[in-house]
């Protein structure tokens, strides 16, 4: 029979035992080597440790640079490669961690990530962005920014600057002839909180998989402040529409991608281009605020490609949307402006016209109307006045943010036969681009500024011409109606068929039709429709 004293060294046992597995227990859980889950809790899953590495280095597109600048209102996006199934952590703050945002993943098989961070607020104070792998820091950029960030396409007059077009004598010869002078040449903006990447003119070696942007040899080391020593290489027209932003919102910095390379086609821009190939496919997954382009002088001179320009434009408005993952995302166009040496500049408008109406039905396509803008330069092919279509393309883009109307031009509907004999005709004008019709003067000198670019006047329209059966137009007189329409006629032709307006490469009107906005009249050609 146990005896009592065996009997409590027994209980002392027991619970000695019980004790000792509640401290092994206690270490394990706050140890982390024992996970307890409990049913009524969400859990989150994370990747187990032992199926991701410590990374050993990691690799950036080349413009992650300093002064870069990411696009508010949008997921942060970084993108790179590093070691096959490491763990990476993206962090960004700035300098008193009142704005911090990090998250972390795991490369894949070939060592390709591409994280998101949540978007931080626009301001002029700089964050830092910082990769790290499980504690060990790789790379560091000091200086970065959040605000909005833009594309400058197409080919010289979106590339113009200083520098390359007018910054020795050979290239004044050329681009002024004697019709300007460097007096007249707009001031540069000198703003530390506008950068620019500028890409160089490499189209050829380009591996879509390396993600390298070819820069300029002053862009190696980061994006580009537009100051008073910089702004000279920079695009004229980028740099005035960033101004304008930057007057209506100074806490915001701005960032412009400039990709703009003279003298190029469009099929070079495209999909399968090599301009595409080398400046815009290595952004892909980059988010941007929007495009801003300027492009057509090529085709004016060859017929073909005046006849599939606007099929080709709206197929690379579509594809630059893809690229930059945003079904809506903003796209600015200048319609060309005048000039007299190619052959079918009009035809080029027309077809810029008839991919904006093509596109009517999607969010977010502007056109900016030159055909006043010149200053009264329309002798050369890179004509005065980027500061004139920077301010009406920041208007547009700005009503685009803010969900409002986008100042438009007028923008012919229907024409449509009035009378018996067909010989007047009356134009409508889409939506509310027709309201408060009325006739100006383009100041055609260096007197127009971007907010001044025409005088009232009460003299006739000019520049409408119609034809009948036999397709030969002839001058028309204009006038405009109390409903913001425009009836045209002329006596001598009957049966009208097609009426247009300023259908001449370097039309020479100096009474234009505008509308309540001070905007002009988009020239254009148009069949009668049935009433």
């Amino acid at each position: 029979m146990m005896s009592d004293q065996t009997r409590k060294r027994g209980v002392f046992v027991a619970i000695g035992v019980v004790v000792a597995v509640i401290a092994v227990m206690a270490i394990l859980v706050f140890g982390g080597l024992l996970t307890v889950s409990h049913a009524s809790q969400k859990t989150t899953e994370t990747t187990p440790a032992s199926s991701s590495v410590q990374a050993k280095s990691v690799t950036l597109p080349n413009y992650y640079m300093e002064n870069m600048v990411f696009q508010r209102n949008k997921p942060i996006a970084v993108q790179g490669s590093t070691t096959p199934k490491a763990s990476i952590t993206v962090a960004m703050k700035d300098s008193d961690d009142k704005h911090t945002a990090e998250a972390t993943t795991t490369a894949d098989a070939k060592g390709n990530f591409s994280i998101s961070l949540k978007t931080l607020p626009a301001q002029l104070k700089p964050y830092t962005l910082s990769i790290a792998s499980k504690g060990h820091q790789l790379f560091t950029i000091r200086k970065t920014y959040v605000g909005d960030v833009f594309v400058a396409a197409g080919q010289s007059n979106m590339e113009l600057n200083y520098d390359q077009y007018y910054g020795y004598e050979a290239a004044r010869q050329e681009n002024m002839q004697g019709v300007f002078t460097t007096d007249d040449l707009p001031d540069t903006i000198s703003d530390s909180y506008v950068f620019f990447l500028v890409a160089s003119h490499v189209k050829s070696n380009y591996d879509e998989n390396d993600g390298e942007f070819p820069l300029l040899s002053y862009n190696e080391s980061g994006w580009l402040a537009a100051d008073d020593d910089n702004a000279q290489y920079l695009s004229y027209l980028a740099q005035f529409f960033a101004e304008h932003l930057r007057e209506n919102n100074p806490d915001v910095p701005i960032g412009i991608i400039q990709t703009a390379w003279g003298g190029s086609p469009i099929k070079q821009h495209m999909v399968g281009g090599e301009i595409y190939g080398t400046h815009i496919a290595p952004l892909r997954g980059y988010n941007v605020g929007g495009v801003l382009w300027y492009q057509g002088e090529n085709e004016a001179g060859i017929p073909s490609d005046v006849a599939s320009y606007s099929a080709n434009f709206v197929t690379l408005i579509n594809q630059y949307r893809e690229i930059f993952q945003d079904a809506d995302l903003p796209f600015l166009y200048v319609q060309l402006a005048r000039y007299d040496e190619n052959v079918d500049t009009a035809g080029v408008r027309q077809a810029q016209l008839d991919a904006l109406q093509a596109v009517g039905s999607q969010k977010n396509v502007a056109m900016t109307v030159s055909i006043d803008a010149d200053k009264g330069t329309s002798e050369l092919i890179h004509p005065l006045g980027k500061d004139i279509l920077a301010y009406r393309m920041a208007q547009q883009w700005q009503a685009m943010q803010n969900k409002t109307d986008v100042p438009a031009s007028p923008m012919p509907k229907r024409a449509v036969q009035t009378d018996e004999d067909g010989s007047t005709v009356e134009i409508s004008f889409t939506g509310s681009t027709g309201e408060g019709l009325h006739a100006m003067s383009p100041i055609y000198s260096t007197r127009a500024t971007a907010t001044h670019t025409a005088d009232d006047t009460d003299k006739p329209l000019q520049g409408f011409e119609v034809a009948g059966p036999d397709g030969v137009f002839k001058a028309a007189s204009a006038s405009i109606t109390d409903d913001d329409t425009v009836l045209v006629t002329a006596k001598d032709v009957r049966d009208i068929r097609q009426v247009r307006y300023l259908w001449r490469s370097n039309p020479t009107s100096s009474v234009l039709l505008y509308n309540g906005l001070d905007l002009p009249a988009s020239p254009f050609s148009l069949g009668i429709s049935e009433s």
